[in-house]
């Protein structure tokens, strides 16, 4: 049960990655500025709207990448 708990934290984790790379590929800024809690840019500025082709990186990358979310 902790072991599939886990496995669902991490494909999580992957999701909300790939979510924040494309609100900064949106906004045309890096990935670290914005905000993972909130979903706004660091400056304060109000949320984008979704670009359509999105700058996601892939799945399995996402889920091996070292990033603070």
């Amino acid at each position: 049960m902790y072991i599939g708990a886990a496995v669902c934290l991490w494909l999580l984790r992957a999701w909300k990655i790939g979510q924040l790379e494309e609100l900064a590929a949106a906004a045309q800024k890096p990935t670290e500025s914005v905000d993972p809690v909130t979903g706004f840019l660091s400056e304060g500025a109000i949320e984008p709207r979704l670009a359509e082709g999105g700058a996601r990186s892939g799945f399995v990358r996402r889920m091996m990448r070292w990033h603070k979310v």
